[in-house]
């Protein structure tokens, strides 16, 4: 089965700087940078990771009022210093939506897409249980779109056996291996294998995937959003899923779809964040108001300095938590993790280090 393979353009906002480890200068660890030396080359990728993006509903009204580049005002410098940034695209792109017929059905115009890419954005998972909400046909033109914009959807395709493949991204000659699965049913889309539609998890699979990406990846990362919890019927475990990943190979594991932050586990010196929480959206909870940014930069057979940023989320806009407020949010996703793992973080000023 042939595998989709993508590189990453090298004019993605690429922030020049060697970036210096240790937990002190927290200015410098969110956004300054200096510039390469011209004919210098870095074997380095600045990798981070947000959680869900959902800019439709009570966001949509902020945007309306202030524009599109609104919601990531506060939090796009440091994007656009990073070589890859993945969010959870938790709608779909709308151009004439034919819309599911299901309880919520959340849209993007297609004409903002661009400023998603402006933002610094560049990946977008797109293994959800909302990918769908304007139909299969939309969610196959949204992929194209992306594409064409210069952002890299991940976890969907044509059919399952597409969705489900591996994505290449190499950046200063580090190659990356994604994956991203969604385990939650669509509310209003069966599953159809032969139908195009987000990656659905299947039991072994990962693991399979995982032994073929060996040979071509030097780092690879597997994205996951989880069902909820509280939705009637059987769905996987999250701790089951992630455990599987990592012992089959995986380097990160990264989960998607709760509005809340949840704990981390290390397993086996590798870390699994189940949880983001929310990057933009329009929360019911105060829980759902905070999220988290994953950050670490990889280099040939290391990934350095793993570190999660706290963020706020306050009338459809994302922006750094500080202070007090920041402390509070990483105390709470150290709480929230089993001591083993939590004697592996360091709580450093406003940044959560991961050993």
């Amino acid at each position: 089965m042939k595998r989709h393979r993508a590189r990453v353009n090298p004019a993605l906002r690429l922030c020049l700087r060697a970036f210096l480890l240790g937990a002190a200068l927290l200015p410098l660890a969110l956004s300054g940078c200096g510039k390469k030396k011209t004919g210098e080359r870095e074997s380095l990728i600045r990798f981070s990771a947000a959680g869900n993006l959902m800019l439709d509903r009570g966001v949509r009204v902020w945007v309306e009022k202030n524009g599109p580049a609104y919601p990531f005002q506060p939090v796009s410098s440091f994007f656009q210093s990073r070589d890859l940034v993945a969010a959870n695209f938790e709608m779909a792109l709308d151009h004439g939506c034919q819309a599911l017929q299901k309880p919520e059905v959340f849209r993007l115009p297609e004409a903002e897409l661009p400023e998603l890419e402006r933002s610094g954005i560049n990946a977008l998972n797109l293994a959800n249980d909302h990918s769908l909400d304007c139909g299969r046909e939309a969610l196959g033109q949204a992929t194209r779109w992306m594409l064409a914009t210069g952002i890299q959807p991940l976890g969907a395709g044509d059919n399952q056996a597409r969705a489900q493949q591996p994505v290449y991204l190499t950046v200063n000659g580090i190659t990356l291996g994604l994956l991203a699965f969604t385990t939650a049913a669509v509310p209003g889309a069966p599953f159809c294998r032969e139908c195009t539609g987000p990656a659905f998890y299947e039991p072994n699979l990962v693991s399979r995937l995982l032994a073929e990406m060996e040979r071509r990846a030097d780092f690879r990362i597997v994205f996951f959003h989880w069902e909820e919890a509280a939705r009637a019927g059987p769905h996987p475990d999250p701790k089951t899923v992630a455990h599987e990943a990592i012992n089959s190979g995986a380097d990160l594991v990264i989960g998607f779809g709760p509005e809340a932050v949840t704990g981390l586990e290390r397993i086996r010196g590798k870390w699994v964040i189940y949880s983001l929480g929310n990057l933009v959206s329009d929360p019911a909870t105060p829980q759902g108001q905070e999220g988290l940014i994953f950050s670490a930069e990889f280099v040939p057979r290391r990934m350095l300095n793993p570190r999660l940023l706290p963020i706020r989320i306050e009338k459809g806009q994302a922006s750094f938590a500080r202070g007090d407020e920041a402390r509070a949010i990483l105390e709470h996703v150290m709480a929230l993790s089993g001591p083993g793992s939590r004697s592996e973080m360091n709580l450093v000023e406003d940044i959560l280090y991961l050993q």
